[in-house]
């Protein structure tokens, strides 16, 4: 049953990676999607292109949102907390049994290095399976945000900022290399970067809640 489950959730992260390298690719793809997004997103937090910064900002949340629970569904934290400390036990314990020339804990300690070994390899490979399912929510929503930022008229395009009396939207970023990405794609990370901790911290307590209530 196990097995069977686990092929099946391989399975659905390659057609998730495939789905998703079409959709970085695939010119035609990528603007039915974003027009697709536009049907479901435009009534929620379009607000009929009257305040692009509080759309962005909720379809930030919307995303992190998103890719958080994702991550939190598909990740055991209190088993990945579990192997990270045994791993560190056992790099700790190798390392004291080097330096002290002890042979025999040391001949002992590697010889439990390919199990070691699977059970890291295990834990990395956990950790990679939301990455295919985060994108493709993730590159949906880009795409319509640049199908919204592109059609908005220009008087919302361009605003004034603290640090800008003409920021643009569309103008590239001072941040990033060769002013590459909009500075659009500044503005909304620098809003919704922190609430991805702030998610993670709140699903966690109401999972380690419901575990010490099952355990009473």
């Amino acid at each position: 049953m196990a097995e069977s489950k686990s092929g099946l959730s391989s399975m659905l992260m390659m057609f998730a990676f495939i789905l998703v390298i079409f959709m970085m690719f695939d010119r035609g793809l990528r603007e039915a999607t974003g027009k697709t997004m536009n049907y479901v997103l435009y009534p929620l937090i379009g607000f009929n292109n009257a305040y692009p910064i509080l759309t962005l900002f909720l379809a930030g949340l919307i995303l992190v949102f998103l890719s958080t629970l994702i991550r939190h569904l598909f990740i055991d934290s209190l088993k990945t907390a579990k192997i990270q400390k045994q791993m560190s036990a056992y790099q700790k314990e190798l390392r004291s049994a080097t330096l002290s020339q002890n042979m025999y804990r040391v001949k002992k300690l590697k010889d439990m290095q390919p199990e070691i070994m699977k059970v890291q390899a295990e834990m990395s490979t956990s950790q990679m399976k939301p990455m295919a399912f985060t994108m493709l929510v993730a590159i949906p929503i880009f795409l319509w945000l640049s199908t919204f930022v592109s059609s908005l008229p220009a008087d919302k395009i361009i605003m004034r900022a603290p640090w800008d009396a003409e920021f643009n939207l569309m103008h590239g970023g001072p941040f990033t290399p060769w002013h590459l990405f909009p500075q659009w794609i500044i503005l909304y990370a620098f809003m919704t970067m922190p609430f991805g901790q702030v998610f993670q911290k709140l699903l966690k307590a109401v999972k380690y809640r419901k575990i010490l209530r099952e355990g009473k």
